[in-house]
């Protein structure tokens, strides 16, 4: 799998405080010409080879506006609109022929104080993506494809609402969050490669367009202040989809839903020369849609599947270490010394997994075996970073 990208942009932005209201308004522009080759797939069926590969370009052009309003003590807004036209080009006559569209994304947020230490927030946006992130649905690949908007597949759109409370400690040396999040998504992708060889499809006719829902809760709790400072975070939450040519038209757990996350950063600075680093990652394992049952059609074997994303991978976790040790120089204004160990208990995290077919000696005898691809192992590395 191969994406080539070439991104241009042309930006100008403005800001403007009103004191006696208590505004900051931000104005700007942005003009954005992309050149994308979303695939180059070339892979064999019943050892037919199949290559096809198509190039999209287009030119998207932004105006957006935010205030920043503090209404009170006690009350703080944020709204925020852009408005996008957005154009695919056409490859033969350079010009905005094939598709051509109009979009408005819209932010509020509202902060409520309730003292100094304690504060709720609540949000709402809406979101038009002219970019598509679209997993594999048949082959299992650990590979995505981004696809821009075409005449064929409109804009990824979607609602997002939040509510939390927020809590510093101690004169903000400690602070503690809970928020709450669900997110609606439509015209979300999932890429169907054209395994027949039918050249009179383009590249964006391979693809299912569904649905996308998830929910779930965030927990942070930092240690802002002293030698030694903390970050504890933790996710749980649930990312569905849906399709209405896939699954019998049920809901499913999508490719990146991880029930559980986790994440920890210690860093202690004992004094000026050294400081050490501390980071721990956890999360559910990725969803696979992997064979529940196999068996010979015509002297072939064929797959049998329950239902998509019907498997849970292995947990991802890993353990990293670092020192810094900060080398006064007349040379530099700064000059670190940086050794670290990435997955120091050398943890065999799954990339993807494949099965492995063997036939035997006598006609329907074989044996498959399941085989993981991880991630890297063990890594230690030395670095020094300077700055004139």
């Amino acid at each position: 799998m191969y994406f080539k990208t070439r991104l241009n942009q042309l930006q100008h932005k403005f800001d403007y405080y009103k004191q006696a209201y208590k505004h900051l308004f931000r104005i700007g522009s942005r003009i954005k010409y992309g050149e994308y080759t979303p695939q180059d797939i070339k892979y064999n069926i019943q050892s037919v080879p199949i290559s096809q590969t198509d190039n999209y370009n287009n030119l998207s052009t932004q105006i957006y506006f935010s205030n920043h309003y503090s209404i009170s003590e006690k009350w703080d807004a944020y709204f925020g609109l852009r408005y996008e036209h957005y154009g695919l080009i056409d490859n033969n006559s350079s010009s905005l022929l094939k598709e051509q569209s109009n979009h408005i994304n819209s932010v509020i947020t509202l902060s409520y104080f309730i003292n100094k230490q304690t504060s709720i927030k609540a949000s709402h946006a809406y979101t038009a993506q002219n970019i598509h992130l679209a997993s594999m649905a048949s082959i299992p690949l650990p590979t995505d494809v981004w696809m821009p908007a075409t005449e064929r597949l409109p804009h990824e759109k979607g609602h997002q609402a939040t509510i939390g409370i927020f809590k510093d400690l101690a004169q903000s040396k400690y602070e503690f969050g809970i928020e709450f999040y669900g997110k609606s998504i439509e015209n979300q992708l999932l890429l169907n490669p054209n395994i027949n060889g039918d050249e009179s499809l383009h590249f964006e006719d391979n693809f299912f367009i569904g649905k996308g829902l998830g929910y779930g809760a965030e927990f942070l709790f930092k240690k802002n202040r002293g030698k030694t400072r903390a970050t504890l975070s933790y996710t749980l939450g649930q990312m569905k989809q849906q399709f209405p040519n896939m699954n019998s038209g049920e809901w499913f757990n999508a490719k990146y839903d991880r029930r559980h996350d986790v994440n920890i950063v210690l860093t202690h600075k004992p004094n000026k020369r050294f400081d050490y680093g501390l980071v721990f990652m956890y999360a559910t394992g990725n969803t696979a849609t992997l064979p529940t049952g196999r068996y010979f059609m015509m002297g072939n074997i064929a797959n049998d599947y329950s239902s998509i994303n019907n498997y849970r991978m292995p947990a991802y976790h890993r353990l990293d270490l670092s020192m810094n040790y900060y080398i006064e120089s007349n040379i530099f204004h700064e000059s670190v010394l940086n050794f670290s160990i990435i997955n120091i208990y050398n943890r065999s995290n799954p990339y993807f997994i494949y099965f492995e077919t063997q036939k035997g000696d006598q006609n329907y005898d074989m044996s498959i075996n399941a085989k993981q691809s991880s991630f890297f192992p063990i890594v230690p590395s030395i670095s020094w970073r300077y700055k004139f």
